[in-house]
């Protein structure tokens, strides 16, 4: 689509050009002197194509280009408190288990590395346990930041593909190399993310 409107852009500065050449071609003699400023009718409407399209083109890449970090922030500070999340469930059930042969035994047993995990081990295993408001909130929450997290992943991966694909189409290829404009690698920062207050290791009894 961006091509056909390219060309009907060109097509209609060309029209503009051939328009202010025909005013003046009564002044001119001799065929060769005509098709030389036809000539130059189509280049610089093809010049005047190319910036006018490439401006909005470069100025949406960049815009394009300032949200990813934000989106890796999200990324990042949504991994770092999965991790602490689940850290605090193992304990739980490490706790929970401590009582039932060995610490090293109840502790290869509890082991869970996602929140369906902790929630079918808790509901089927242990429902004792949903007794506890803490445990309920903390199941929640899981449940909830690994939502999220993969639709910030969806999300991240969309714009860093997005952004790599415009730069790569043209009018910006013809730019990309002068304007800088390389391809993003990703690189996670870590950043807090303002959301539901966690549980606490107190208020889990951990």
């Amino acid at each position: 689509m961006k091509y056909v409107k390219f060309f009907l852009l060109w097509v209609a500065l060309l029209f503009v050009m051939v328009c202010i050449f025909c005013i003046d071609s009564n002044n001119m003699d001799g065929e060769a002197l005509k098709d030389v400023f036809w000539g130059i009718s189509a280049v610089i409407s093809f010049l005047l194509t190319v910036f006018i399209t490439m401006v909005p083109g470069y100025n949406k890449v960049q815009k394009m280009k300032a949200k990813i970090p934000a989106l890796e922030s999200d990324v990042a500070a949504l991994s770092e408190r999965r991790e602490h999340q689940l850290e605090q469930a193992n304990k739980v059930l490490d706790k929970y288990l401590s009582h039932e042969n060995s610490i090293q035994t109840a502790t290869a047993n509890s082991h869970v590395d996602n929140g369906a995990t902790f929630k079918i081990m808790v509901e089927e295993r242990y429902p004792e346990l949903l007794a506890n408001d803490a445990i309920q909130s903390l199941m929640k929450q899981i449940m909830q930041v690994e939502a999220d997290l993969v639709n910030k992943k969806h999300q991240l991966n969309s714009s860093i593909s997005e952004y790599n694909g415009e730069i790569h189409s043209f009018p910006i290829s013809v730019i990309r190399k002068i304007a800088k404009l390389e391809d993003y690698v990703l690189s996670v920062p870590s950043v807090d993310v303002t959301a539901e207050a966690p549980v606490t290791d107190e208020e889990l009894g951990i």
